[in-house]
Formats: C-alpha cells, structure tokens, sequence
C-alpha cells in the first residue's frame, strides 16, 4: 500500500479528520500517518490486552488482572498467576516482533466480499431447531482432524429433526458454506443455537443477539472471551478435545433445547446491552468527532513513559525512605544505649593531702 502513490495522494487529497484502525497491525495507523490524517482511533477487535495497556500508558497487575490471552480470572492461582506471568512475556515478544516486521513494509488486508444470503430464509424453515457451527475465519473447519469431523457427522445424523449450517471452506457438501451471513442469521429467531469458537466478534454478536450457544474455544483469547460470556448463563463452554466425544457435545445441545434458562438468560443479557444509557454507536460517533474537533492530545499524553525505571517505580524514594529510617533507627538505638548503661565514668587519681 505504501508503494500505491496514486493511493496515497487519493487519501491525501480527501484531507481525513479522522481514521480508524485496528491496532493489533500498525498498518492502518502508519497509512494515516502517511496520508497526513491529523486525528486517529484505535479500534480492539479482542478482549482488552496487556500489549494496549503498553502502548496507552496503563498499569498491567498480573496478580489479579488476567492476560488477553488467558482463560483465568481474576482470583487466581498461584499456578494460574505464573502462566499469566509467562503469557504477558510472550505477548510482549510476539507483539514487538510483528510490530517492527510491520514498520518495514505496511499491509492492509480486506474483508472476504459478502454474498447474497436470501437461501438461508428457507433452510431455517425446514425444521424444528436450526443449529449455526461456525470456527471463524482464521481456524478453518476444513482442517480440523478427522476425528472431530467424524464427531459432528455423528451428531448431524442422530437429530434428524434439526438442520445444521456449518461453515466449510471446501465445495458445499450439505447445508454448510465457505461464507455465511452470521450476524444476520443469528439476529433470526428461527435459529436456535449457535456453536462457535468464542472469538470476539462473534462473541460480541451473541450477547447483543441474544442467541444461546454452545463455546469450543480453540486459541488466543477465546478462552476467556468463553468464560466471560458463560458467566451470564446463556452458553455452555466446552474444550475443544470434547470434539472427539459425540455425547458431549450432543448433551450440550438437548440441553440448550430444553432447558429455558439458557435462551432467557441470552435474551435477559441482550436487553442489558441494547438499553445502554448511550449506545456503542452513538458513543464511537462521539468520539469521532472530539478526535476531529481537537487532534492529538498532548494532555493525555502520560509523562511516566519519560521517567525512568527507578523514578516510574518509586525506587528513588523507596532508597530516602528506608535511609530516612535506618537513620533514626540508628540514633535511637544509641540514645537508648547511653540511656540503659549510664553516663560514662572517667578514673581520677586520689590527691593526698
């Protein structure tokens, strides 16, 4: 993109206010930056993340706050809290070196064009349940083992009475596509459970469709995004080795179908987020146009990320503390010493008189 001139003075020419990226690639924010786009927003398509936290100047407390790509809470072991330790490690490595790979060569990528999806209003009619499995885009149902397809071929064949839809990235083979109208699918009443990976987006679509699920995380933060949607009691969470065990995953599904907290507590969870005092959408717009109306600002800018390592963590001050301390520690207990044992006494010859 870099190398498009014709790109470049076309996004020059239209003198942006505003540009909005997603940071977990310093593509987009390094083409605003060379587009001469005064103001930018950084939009996290994930969980919060300890590499943001970084970059904005916020504290990372890993002995209660769990990594972005962790399945721990907040009340962790002390086991749990040593892998939260190595995984922020490993995010900050892993980050650095896409990060600087990135500052060579800017890339952007686009979203797989959108097909027409008005056939899926009579595969939703067919049948008493409609039941959505969807992996995402990055792990691709097509490789997984065949174990887990032998799994879910099984389970496809002894509930005759539910049409399943599936994303399959190879030639459609039953009800199943390389490309699929999730969010609208999802937002039909006619669907009845979604199986999916727990990735963000799709996580994000469950809550506000108020749709029940059944959550196989498989990577990244998946497992937490699974545990934080569970806790509201519209999903069931299940390992990805599950796969490998028909039951369990068909138990989970006549559980989903029959048990009406599941539905009531997705439904309940939905409502919460759509009566928002002020909406997603109107609370973006906002900040859209205070980006636009005041550029960068150099006020929020953090001053720590100018200090040093000792100043940033108070080592200096630690150091006067504990001297101040050792100090008078040190007089006091010489005061209580000539206290204890009395004035000194000097020998004196006797006179004769």
């Amino acid at each position: 993109v870099i190398e498009n001139q014709n790109l470049l003075q076309r996004l020059k020419a239209e003198k942006f206010d505003v540009g909005i990226a997603e940071p977990a690639s310093i593509c987009g924010l390094g083409i605003f930056e060379v587009a001469n786009i005064p103001a930018s927003i950084a939009a996290w398509s994930l969980a919060h993340s300890e590499v943001l936290s970084k970059v904005i100047g916020e504290p990372n407390i890993l002995s209660y706050v769990p990594g972005g790509f962790t399945g721990s809470g907040d009340r962790m072991s002390m086991k749990e809290r040593l892998l939260n330790f190595v995984d922020f490690i490993h995010t900050q490595i892993l980050f650095k070196r896409l990060f600087e790979k990135e500052m060579a060569s800017f890339r952007r990528k686009f979203g797989p064009h959108f097909k027409n999806w008005e056939k899926w209003n009579a595969i939703l009619d067919k049948r008493n349940h409609s039941v959505l499995i969807s992996f995402g885009s990055l792990a691709k149902a097509m490789y997984m083992p065949d174990k887990y397809k032998e799994t879910l071929l099984r389970i496809f064949e002894s509930m005759p009475d539910t049409t399943f839809i599936m994303k399959y990235e190879e030639k459609e083979t039953l009800l199943n596509d390389s490309w699929l109208p999730q969010n609208a699918l999802l937002a039909d009443p006619r669907l009845t459970v979604f199986v999916t990976h727990a990735g963000l987006g799709s996580t994000t679509e469950l809550a506000h469709q108020g749709k029940p699920a059944i959550l196989i995380p498989l990577f990244g933060d998946q497992p937490r995004n699974a545990g934080m949607l569970a806790k509201h009691g519209g999903c069931i969470v299940l390992s990805k080795f599950d796969l490998e065990d028909p039951r369990k995953l068909a138990d989970s599904l006549l559980a989903i179908f029959n048990v009406p907290r599941y539905p009531r507590s997705a439904k309940r969870l939905s409502e919460m987020l759509l009566s928002q005092p002020v909406s997603a959408k109107e609370l973006v717009l906002r900040h859209c146009e205070f980006a636009a109306r005041f550029g960068r600002l150099v006020n929020l800018d953090p001053y720590g990320r100018q200090l040093s390592f000792a100043q940033y963590y108070l080592i200096d001050i630690a150091l006067i503390i504990v001297s101040a301390l050792t100090g008078v520690t040190y007089i006091i207990w010489k005061l209580c010493r000539i206290k204890c044992t009395g004035a000194p006494h000097y020998w004196r010859p006797s006179t004769l008189e």
